[in-house]
């Protein structure tokens, strides 16, 4: 199992210097779409990930 953790506002810095979203290829797509991106997509898979494995 993996764990990470990053604010936030890491991310939405991130976003700002050109970091793509989370498997996208958008590096210089608006800064304001990448954010609301990955606060109502990416986030939402985070709440609620697939099992790992079916045992």
């Amino acid at each position: 199992m993996i764990y990470y953790d990053l604010a936030r506002w890491e991310i939405q810095l991130r976003y700002r210097k050109g970091m793509p979203n989370f498997k996208q290829d958008n590096d210089d797509e608006d800064v304001l779409k990448k954010i609301k991106r990955g606060f109502f997509i990416e986030q939402k898979q985070e709440r609620n990930p697939l099992p790992l494995s079916e045992a």
